[in-house]
């Protein structure tokens, strides 16, 4: 997919503006973010010396059997389904993003309000169900208030911090209805757009899914035309950290990115195209994930997948 000026652009962040929210971090009233951007990181560190702010809200994702046996002290659980739900229209698209409403009140059982600093946590080394909430938090209008914490559950423990098994009191939060942002496209959306410029389309899944190598049992072989491949597991290291930076500027500059580009991901079902678009916006990217992915794109004959089994990653 060729360039086109996107319609928003992100503002660099000044020196000042950094050391200020360094000195921030530092007296513990904000995250330790490396950027503005919606979904930044927080550390074990800066949550273990937060954890008694009535404002934190932790967030467990991933096993519910994980989560009654440990989990970070004041986590609530909350189940895959309830943020990527299967579509009831006629395409039946599996984890499709919810009913506003619907999860603005399953977020305010959880104790989340309007000034709450959401700090999500995958309970394994896979981070795809905690950025795939993240993204439903940003669609929501929440996104500059969630952060990922680096590393999950594993990271937390590692560092020797306590876990529980016992439930905390929740008291119920308070949302606003606010307007949702359209992070998300369709594959009309796609097609009208594989010949401009400033979007580029990215495939998340592994190199052999995208070349065409490797079968697939609910859809058709191959990669969206004009699509580079930059896999979810390229940008995490093997404990579900993320790269530093630098390294995952270089990633996102081999793949063929450069600054004022809107990343516009996918994969198999929208959930592993979240991981990439976190760390793009956490590069400061402008971000767009194609929710239905290869089995929306796929179930239409007429649109037409590239397979290149002999062809070399990017």
């Amino acid at each position: 997919m060729s360039r086109m000026e996107p319609p928003h652009t992100t503002t660099p962040i000044s020196v000042s503006a950094c050391l200020l929210a360094t000195l921030v971090a530092l007296v513990g009233c904000q995250p330790d973010t490396s950027t503005d951007a919606p979904g930044s990181l927080v550390t074990v560190e800066w949550l273990s010396q937060n954890t008694a702010d009535s404002t934190v809200v932790p967030i467990h994702v991933g096993s519910e059997a994980v989560f009654n046996e440990e989990h970070i002290p004041r986590a609530s659980y909350l189940s895959f389904a309830d943020f990527a739900v299967r579509n009831d229209s006629a395409t039946g698209l599996r984890n499709e993003l919810p009913q506003p409403d619907a999860m603005r009140r399953r977020l305010e059982a959880l104790g989340v309000s309007d000034d709450s600093k959401i700090v999500v946590y995958s309970d394994n080394e896979r981070t795809l169900f905690a950025t795939r909430l993240l993204f439903t938090l940003d669609y929501l209008g929440l996104g500059e208030q969630s952060f990922l914490l680096d590393g999950g559950l594993v990271a937390w423990k590692a560092a020797g911090n306590p876990v529980t098994a016992d439930l905390s009191d929740t008291r119920p939060g308070s949302l606003s209805a606010k307007p949702v942002n359209e992070l998300a496209v369709d594959a009309d959306w796609i097609a009208a757009r594989m010949n401009a410029t400033g979007y580029v389309l990215v495939d998340a899944r592994p190199h052999e899914q995208y070349a065409g190598a490797q079968e697939q049992t609910e859809s058709r072989q191959g990669h969206i035309p004009g699509a580079v491949n930059l896999p979810l597991t390229e940008l995490y290291d093997q404990d579900g950290k993320m790269r530093h930076a630098a390294e995952l500027e270089r990633l996102f500059q081999n793949a063929g990115f450069t600054p004022g580009d809107t990343v516009v991901a996918y994969c198999v079902t929208g959930v592993l195209a979240t991981g990439v678009t976190y760390a793009a916006r956490h590069l400061g990217y402008e971000i767009l994930v194609y929710d239905g992915s290869i089995e929306d794109w796929s179930a239409d004959p007429e649109r037409p997948l590239s397979v290149s089994p002999g062809s070399h990653r990017r």
